[in-house]
Formats: structure tokens, sequence, C-alpha cells
């Protein structure tokens, strides 16, 4: 609605919470990451958070592209044509020699990279579920 100005009181609650699901996550792959995290060596937890920041903003945007709609609606095929680019650059950074040393980046083995990708995943969930709230509450205000 272009009468709502951007930022809104219900735009803020939005921001805020899936700030709050992005920072979790991140959080989360620091925390959960075998290693500990430096910021003068190549780290698996800075890795991880780094892969999960990157995937979980890329999925979140995916997902926030209609609202209250769903972002996984048809048609996608538009959205997904352009999502493939951060996703290979962000693996592409994690797994090249060249990108490991220009981003302090380290390899990842494959549970590594699965419980990056579960974890990137629930901001673009967080969005999801709150815009289905947002459209049962809507509907049930209208009847």
């Amino acid at each position: 609605d272009t009468k709502v100005p951007l930022a809104n009181a219900r735009s803020i609650g939005q921001w805020l919470l899936y700030g709050v699901a992005i920072f979790g996550v991140a959080l989360a792959a620091m925390l959960l990451s075998p290693g500990t995290p430096s910021q003068t060596e190549p780290s698996v937890p800075v890795t991880m958070t780094f892969v999960v920041l990157s995937l979980g903003s890329v999925l979140a945007g995916f997902a926030m592209r209609r609202d209250p709609g769903s972002g996984l609606a048809a048609p996608i095929s538009n959205a997904l044509k352009w999502m493939w680019i951060p996703i290979v650059l962000t693996v592409l950074s994690v797994e090249l020699d060249f990108m490991n040393a220009l981003l302090m980046t380290t390899p990842l083995d494959a549970a590594q990279w699965w419980l990056a990708i579960g974890l990137a995943l629930i901001p673009p969930i967080v969005v999801e579920v709150d815009k289905l709230i947002r459209r049962s509450l809507a509907s049930r205000a209208a009847a």
C-alpha cells in the first residue's frame, strides 16, 4: 500500500522479528561449530557463521518477496533464476583455495554444510510462519 509509510509499527516489528531470527541462527552457527572462532586465522565457526548469514539472507529474501502472500507461491522461476548467483558465490567462497585466502574462510565438511543449510532455513521459515499468521488474522478480521 503506497499510502502506508515504509517505517511503520508493523514493519518495524517484522524487521525486529526477522533480525532476531537471523541473529539467532548466526549465533547458533558460531556456538555449534567445532573449533575456536578466530579473527586472525580461518576457522570453522566463523566460516559456518558466514555461510549461515549468506544463505539465510538469500532464502529469507526469497520468502519476503510477497507480503502478505507466501514467497513460495508461483511464479518462482524468475526469483530462482537470480537466487543461484549468491548461493554459488557462497559455496565457492568456502570451497576454493584462493577465496579461502581472500575471505579467511576454510572448507567445510559434509556435516558442517548440512548444519549450516539447516540453520539457514530457519529465517525463511520464520518469515513464512509470520506471514501465515498475519493472513490468518486478516481473514478472521474480515469474517
